[in-house]
C-alpha cells in the first residue's frame, strides 16, 4: 500500500498498555504489537503515553498533535473503548509538516478559522485587534505557502477543524491539546430521553 499523504486518515486500536492491536492501514511504519508511540519524537511520545493512560484509566477523550521522528505530523483523537484488550481507539490525521512552523497564536487562529469563525469573530475570541487577526492570516499564508485567503480557509477546515465544537474550549494551544474532551457518559447526561408512544395493535 502506498505511503499516506497529508489529509489521509487512519484508525488504530490499542490495548490498555497502548500496544497496537489493529490498524486500518499498512501505509505507516507502526505495526501491530508495537506501542502506538514507537516512532514519535521523544517529547511527543511522552504526551501520547500520558493521553492514552488517562483515556484508559479515567475514561477521557483527548485531542493532540504529535510529530514522528521522520518529520510526519499527526492530529490524534483518542476515545476509550472499555475493555483491556481493546481499550483505546485513535483517529489519526496526517497533517502537512509545514504546520510545525506556526506559533501558538497562529495555531489558535487556524483552529478558530477551521471552526468557521470570520476575522472579526477570531479577533474577539483571541482578544486581539482586527489588524492583528489580519497579520496572523498573512503570516499563516506565508508559512504554509497558501496563495489566498480562500486557500487558508480551506486548509484550516481540512487540517484544523475540531471534530466537534467542544474541542475548542481554551485559548491556549497546549491546554486545548492536552485537555480531555468530556467523556461519553457526560455527553449522555445531556441527551433527553424520548417518550415511547404505544400504537394500538390490530
Amino acid at each position: 500500500m502506498p505511503q499516506l499523504k497529508p489529509g489521509d486518515l487512519f484508525v488504530a486500536i490499542c490495548d490498555w498498555n497502548g500496544v497496537l492491536q489493529w490498524m486500518s492501514t499498512d501505509g505507516i511504519r507502526g505495526k501491530e504489537g508495537q506501542p502506538g508511540w514507537a516512532y514519535l519524537c521523544p517529547e511527543d511520545a511522552e504526551r501520547v503515553k500520558t493521553a492514552v493512560s488517562r483515556t484508559v484509566t479515567l475514561n477521557e477523550r483527548h485531542v493532540l498533535e504529535a510529530c514522528a521522528d521522520n518529520g510526519n505530523r499527526y492530529r490524534i483523537w483518542l476515545w476509550p473503548i472499555g475493555t483491556p484488550e481493546l481499550a483505546v481507539c485513535s483517529f489519526n490525521l496526517l497533517i502537512p509538516s509545514e504546520v510545525g512552523k506556526l506559533t501558538v497564536k497562529e495555531r489558535e487562529f487556524m483552529r478558530l478559522l477551521g471552526a468557521g469563525e470570520g476575522i472579526k469573530g477570531i479577533a474577539t475570541k483571541m482578544d486581539v485587534s482586527i489588524n492583528t487577526a489580519h497579520t496572523h492570516m498573512r503570516r499563516v499564508r506565508e508559512k504554509l505557502g497558501l496563495k489566498s485567503t480562500h486557500e487558508a480557509v480551506a486548509f484550516a477546515a481540512r487540517f484544523f477543524a475540531p471534530l466537534r465544537n467542544t474541542d475548542i474550549r481554551s485559548p491556549s494551544v497546549d491546554a486545548w491539546s492536552e485537555a480531555a474532551v468530556p467523556a461519553a457518559a457526560e455527553s449522555r447526561k445531556k441527551i433527553k430521553p424520548v417518550k415511547r408512544v404505544r400504537t394500538a395493535q390490530r
